[in-house]
């Protein structure tokens, strides 16, 4: 049977790669990437694994009986397909008729219920809107799915197919690009290439959409910085160095800073040489203090660490004396704002340097300080005030607490202080 596919010139690659073992697609808005890549993507590779299992997930059930059970039906009834079990309202897989063969697609399986994956072996998994899921859902699916894409017909390929927006920083941008490899293929489409579109539906976009965010919104790139990021300045392949710390010269400080909660200390390890400071690695949702202080003493390069945190911190340092490791933590805690400004500083695009002056003086290992990065992507006011109740499970604390650690130790080094520029801080220990 011959499928009368619909794509547009710009969509008919990535719909028809069957060959790449993980695809994504990176999206603007009414860009066709669920139609396209998800719908008919997916009836089409039940028709060339024909007989075998598929999945389709939303973040949600209720966002796939809203979004993509109208396309399934329209496009199955265009096609002429026999189908069973799409006129009920809320499937939980629909049967697909080729010949004598059956494929089934599984519906009811979700990223948040991504567990119920469980025991299932699968020629294929299409995910629509995944940038619209928890990071740590996002991730915990993934990771599941490529394990039960195990059973594709013989002589073609098991295939996972991801599309998303790629505007909220999500767990999206760290799978094809952090972890970019043979195996998996990014593609971008933009809504400016819509020919389903008015020229004047797109004008209008254009002049409505702010400039910092048309890149994700409109012509699908990942955004690093937009309106209302607290940390607009931070850009995760400019501010990124390979610094590890194994590259640390013996004679060099270590800088171990963190902030301080329960069940939440996420510590960093920098390194200042000179006017640059790098990040070099972090120690994600460690239970306290204490546990900080001892992994550090543990460290081969124990009598170079120099601690630093919260300056609130008088109930945890009477530990902090007797560790005998050296610190230097500030007496008072600055303004928020001046903290804030004085990393934008170090991120580099603020007003304050020279023209011919390197810009960017504050880098992030952000293959190892994946937490850091992730939280220096995504923070933003709530209120006029850094978001501080957006909790990010694999930190064990809100997004404020690894960026707060990271602040007390640059602030340290670098102050931003508007009304007394000439001011010395006060500090405890050396």
């Amino acid at each position: 049977m011959n499928l009368e596919l619909t794509p547009q010139l710009y969509q008919a690659e990535a719909l028809l790669d069957f060959d790449t073992p993980i695809i994504g697609i990176a999206a603007g808005k009414r860009s066709g990437k669920s139609h396209i890549c998800i719908v008919q993507k997916v009836l089409l590779a039940s028709s060339i694994h024909a007989g075998y299992t598929f999945l389709v997930a939303s973040p949600t059930y209720g966002m796939s009986r809203r979004n993509l059970f109208p396309l399934f039906h329209a496009e199955c009834t265009r096609m002429g397909l026999k189908v069973e079990g799409l006129t009920s309202k809320s499937p939980s897989e629909i049967k697909i008729h080729w010949g004598d063969k059956v494929s089934t697609i599984i519906f009811d399986v979700t990223v948040e219920n991504y567990s119920r994956m469980n025991g299932l072996s699968l020629a294929g998994i299409f995910v629509d809107e995944i940038d619209k899921a928890r990071f740590t859902d996002a991730e915990a699916f993934l990771e599941e799915a490529l394990i039960r894409l195990s059973k594709p017909a013989p002589g073609h390929v098991a295939q996972l197919v991801v599309c998303g927006a790629p505007e909220l920083n999500g767990y999206m941008a760290e799978f094809f690009i952090e972890k970019a490899g043979p195996d998996r293929k990014l593609y971008k489409w933009s809504m400016m290439q819509n020919g389903a579109l008015s020229d004047e539906y797109k004008a209008l976009q254009l002049a409505n959409i702010p400039e910092s965010k048309q890149g994700g919104w409109v012509h699908g790139e990942f955004m690093y910085s937009a309106d209302g990021l607290v940390y607009d300045s931070y850009d995760p392949e400019e501010n990124h160095t390979d610094m590890t710390l194994a590259d640390v010269h013996a004679i060099e400080d270590i800088h171990v800073s963190w902030d301080i909660n329960d069940g939440g200390c996420n510590a960093h390890m920098s390194v200042r040489r000179g006017q640059f400071t790098f990040v070099v690695d972090e120690w994600p949702k460690m239970a306290s203090t204490e546990a900080v202080i001892e992994k550090a003493k543990k460290q081969p390069w124990a009598k170079q660490v120099v601690l630093t945190c919260d300056p609130a911190c008088t109930q945890v340092f009477p530990y902090i004396q007797k560790s005998g490791l050296r610190y230097k933590i500030m007496k008072a805690a600055p303004e928020i704002e001046w903290r804030v400004t004085s990393l934008n500083i170090g991120f580099g695009t603020k007003a304050e340097y020279q023209p011919g002056v390197m810009k960017r003086k504050l880098l992030v290992n952000t293959k190892k300080c994946k937490i850091l990065n992730r939280c220096l992507m995504r923070q933003g006011y709530v209120k006029g005030a850094p978001d501080k109740k957006t909790w990010i499970e694999d930190a064990g604390t809100d997004i404020s607490g690894p960026l707060d650690g990271i602040g007390y130790f640059y602030y340290r080094e670098f102050p931003y202080n508007p009304t007394n520029p000439s001011k010395r801080i006060e500090m405890r220990g050396f």
